[in-house]
This record gives C-alpha cells, structure tokens and sequence, in this order.
C-alpha cells in the first residue's frame, strides 16, 4: 500500500454528524447494528440498486459455525446488496426509503414481518413506489433518520450508455435538493463501491467522495 492510500472503513464527522466511509458497502451494517438499542429507524438509502437481499444467517447462526465471529466478521461476510434487510430483522430499520436520483419515484419497504428458524433468517414486508413529496412528509414527522449514500448513485457501471459529466451533475443536484428538505440525520454512512466488484465507475470515486463530502458539508455545516 503506497503510504498516502486512504484505508477504509473511514470515520469523521461532517457538520457535528458521525460519518463513516466503506468499502465495500455491506460493512455499514456493523456500525447500524452497534445503534440497534438506541431506538428503530428509518433509512434513506441513496444508490442505484435497492440492497435489499437477504443473507441466509442470522449473527447468532453465524456465529454457530464461527465461534468467535464478530459482528464485523458478519457485515464482512454478507454479499454487497445483503445489508439492508438484516438491518430490518434486527429492528434497527422499521421503514426504508430507497432513492436512485435517476428515477422519479421513491421504493419504500416497511411493515416487516420477521422469523428466524435455526439459525436462518426469514423477513416479509411491504413495498411500494411513492412520490418523493410523501417521502420528505414522513421522515420530517419523525425525530431523525439514518442517510446512507452509495456513490454509484452518481456514476454507475450499470449505466448503460456512459455517462456525461452533466449527468453526474444532475444526478448530484437532485440528491442535495431532496437533502435540503429534510431533518438532519442521526448517522450517515457512504459506500465507495470499488470492492470487491466495482459498482462506482472507479476512476471517478476519489472525486465523487470529495465532492459528497462536500455537499454534506454545506447542507449540514
């Protein structure tokens, strides 16, 4: 590792709110877990895909298998788009508001139903697109949320025609318009996306971090 290489998960704070920066993205998992008795939230996850796959464990069946797994280990172990739904099961999130800036609509998942059977994880729930009008409604009635951002929100490898930097700009506007309007959050976390699969077009992350860095800055300084 060359010596001025950033190594992740980062943690600072932006406008007096904990952050944390990973990579991959399921690693977020573990830090919303250790916040799991202070009271259930909902999330806005900010990202070209939902992540709501399940992962088949439950930590306590994982650890089962590991002994001496940490939670950590867990988040580490889940696939990239698994993070989301445990965090549900868990009781962490009760409402979960998923915004790809590419889209007009908001996907909201909520009334969860969770059952656990040796050690296997099972979780029902409702989905449904709103508007974002709704959205900013809901989460300004409660005391605060989760904000989690994955920069391929901005610059995606699934874009299926490339992408211009007017694009990006848009798509980067439109998130810090909606940010705006809402309460600040309790915890925010941000997935680079790099590893171990890029997601994020990868030579514009470095960028696309420091320029999120910066939005948030601004809005929550």
């Amino acid at each position: 590792m060359k010596n001025n290489e950033q190594t992740y998960p980062l943690e600072l704070v932006i406008g007096n709110i904990e952050t944390v920066i990973v990579d991959p993205h399921n690693e977020v998992f573990s830090y919303w877990y250790k916040r799991k008795s202070e009271k259930t939230y909902a999330l806005l996850h900010i990202d070209n895909h939902d992540d709501m796959c399940l992962p088949s464990l439950t930590f306590e069946g994982f650890k089962s298998l590991r002994t001496k797994a940490t939670i950590e280990d867990y988040a580490k172990s889940m696939v990239i788009g698994q993070f989301i739904s445990p965090a549900a099961f868990y009781g962490i999130l009760d409402n979960v508001y998923w915004f790809d800036p590419r889209k007009k609509w908001i996907r909201q998942y909520n009334q969860f139903i969770r059952e656990e059977l040796e050690g296997r994880m099972f979780l029902g729930k409702k989905r449904e697109r709103i508007n974002i009008r709704k959205m900013v409604q809901e989460l300004n009635d409660l005391d605060t949320f989760l904000l989690d951002i994955d920069l391929d929100a901005f610059a995606s490898r699934d874009d299926m025609r490339g992408i211009r930097p007017e694009q990006i700009n848009q798509r980067i506007k439109k998130t810090t318009k909606l940010l705006k309007k809402l309460k600040r959050p309790a915890f925010i976390t941000i997935a680079r996306s790099i590893h171990p699969r890029s997601y994020t077009v990868e030579s514009m992350v470095e960028e696309l971090q420091e320029r999120t860095i910066e939005e948030l800055s601004i809005i929550y300084g």
